[in-house]
């Protein structure tokens, strides 16, 4: 077959009934385009919550909820057994709960680091990443390590695995600089911070959720509101959902949620800066944001949040 020949063969207009498998980034991301191009879409995943690993339970609900406001059908807590096919094509997905319909089938059910062929060369953490210190060095002298198949230094939780585009080029440089030989450079950290879009909403993570905070025995506490994105005098005034993780004793922001339509996903940036800089919450309740009505309240949703940590 030329390849000009299998693309015309998987063209997606051939498909109507699509199943995607995974309720990650990618699996509703994919989703939310499918649904715009007319397609009946079908999302399984088999965790209790979408986008477990990134959110809270709170906001996984108000992810599903937008996603199913596109008209996508969500499975959750159901496993993939089965995918059925007549002739090589694809005519169902068969999981613990039943069957489905399907022309086609998108995996994205995640990954894991593809380090086989190290053949236990280098320190790897338990999923095969390679483990990486915080110039890129791994455990053998003279080689580096950077992207989706090594490990991470996080800024709260230390080193692990968090395969994002941004860590990787940020960690891509850092490699690059130091085999340089030049000069030794060295990564600060990352908080794991990464935004979605679905349908009208936004979501948006930074630092760690509470779920992350209790398995690793911080002692802490959390506050979540609804407040608005600008002033009510002005047109087009939305709820903003706003979540914060943060030290029980010292107020130290640990991480932050968010979710909403209008102006969401950017205040997520504001947030990144106060956990990298160990900011408190009462700092970040008195941070002088810009304000302009279209923009703001004269008290910044971010302000708001952080008032109302005790």
């Amino acid at each position: 077959m030329k390849s000009n020949d299998y693309s015309k063969n998987y063209q997606i207009s051939k498909y109507q009934n699509i199943v995607i498998l995974g309720g990650g980034f990618i699996g509703i991301e994919v989703a939310d385009q499918l649904t715009k191009a007319g397609k009946n879409i079908h999302l399984i995943e088999m965790a209790p919550h979408l986008m477990n690993r990134s959110f809270d339970p709170e906001f996984s609900t108000k992810i599903k909820e937008a996603i199913e406001e596109e008209n996508v059908r969500v499975s959750l807590e159901e496993s993939v057994l089965e995918i059925e096919k007549n002739h090589e094509q694809v005519v169902a997905v068969k999981t613990n709960r039943g069957s489905y319909q399907a022309d086609a089938v998108i995996v994205a059910a995640g990954f894991v680091p593809n380090t086989s062929f190290l053949n236990d060369q280098l320190e790897l953490l338990g999923n095969g990443a390679i483990k990486i210190d915080t110039y890129g060095r791994t455990s053998q002298k003279d080689v580096f390590a950077a992207g989706d198949c090594a490990s991470i230094p996080h800024r709260i939780l230390g080193d692990i695995y968090l395969p994002l585009a941004t860590t990787a080029n940020k960690m891509g440089r850092i490699v690059g600089v130091n085999l340089s030989g030049v000069q030794m450079q060295e990564y600060s950290g990352t908080l794991g911070s990464s935004a979605i879009k679905v349908g009208e909403y936004e979501a948006a993570a930074t630092g760690i959720t509470e779920k992350m905070a209790r398995e690793k025995g911080l002692d802490i506490k959390t506050t979540c509101i609804e407040t608005m994105n600008h002033s009510n005098y002005y047109g087009t005034q939305e709820k903003i959902m706003i979540k914060l993780v943060y030290d029980r004793q010292t107020k130290v922001l640990y991480g932050a949620q968010l979710f909403g339509k209008n102006e969401t996903v950017l205040r997520a940036t504001g947030l990144a800066v106060a956990i990298h800089a160990q900011m408190t919450t009462e700092e970040l309740g008195f941070v002088d944001f810009a304000y302009a009505p279209p923009f703001s309240s004269t008290w910044e949703a971010l302000n708001v949040v952080a008032n109302t940590a005790k």
